[in-house]
């Protein structure tokens, strides 16, 4: 045990994945990463900040768990853009579910609460949907800010 600790303290760590900054926000938020989170992260150089990207090093072999989460996430997030697709966060079962979506121009909020009422089986007036924290409004979903690579939270509104 102690000689894998002083092993993997030893290794230089490896670029993993690049993306842009504001994709990686979307990896975050749809990985429930907490600002303090990022905030280690970043200082112990696991997250790195150059022009308007961000890179993701680890040890070239077993990075921990929640690294490899990023990495995973991050390049699943990166193919959502090349699709012209978004991905909709689902709760499902106790856990959550992710959809990837095409997004379309003409595609409306309702549209997308009556696509995740029929997939989670949550109420369109009981479900929060939110986008980088925000709840979207009305209207086309692509004037709430989603674009290609975003990641659309749903949750279910209990009464308290």
């Amino acid at each position: 045990m102690l000689q894998a600790t002083f092993r993997a303290a030893t290794t230089v760590p490896v670029l993993q994945e690049t993306m842009p900054t504001y994709l990686f926000l979307q990896t975050a938020d749809y990985l429930d990463v907490s600002p303090q989170e990022l905030s280690e992260l970043y200082g112990i150089g696991i997250l790195r900040h150059r022009d308007n990207n961000m890179e993701i090093w680890t040890p070239a072999f077993a990075p921990p768990a929640r690294q490899r989460d990023l990495i995973h996430k991050s390049r699943l997030f990166k193919r959502l853009v090349a699709n012209g697709e978004f991905l909709l966060r689902l709760p499902y079962e106790g856990g959550v579910v992710a959809c990837p979506m095409h997004l379309g121009r003409e595609m409306t909020v309702e549209d997308l609460k009556a696509v995740a009422a029929a997939s989670s089986g949550i109420r369109t007036v009981k479900q929060r949907m939110t986008h980088l924290g925000a709840e979207l409004g009305s209207g086309l979903v692509v004037d709430n800010g989603v674009r290609p690579g975003s990641c659309i939270i749903v949750t279910e509104i209990t009464e308290c």
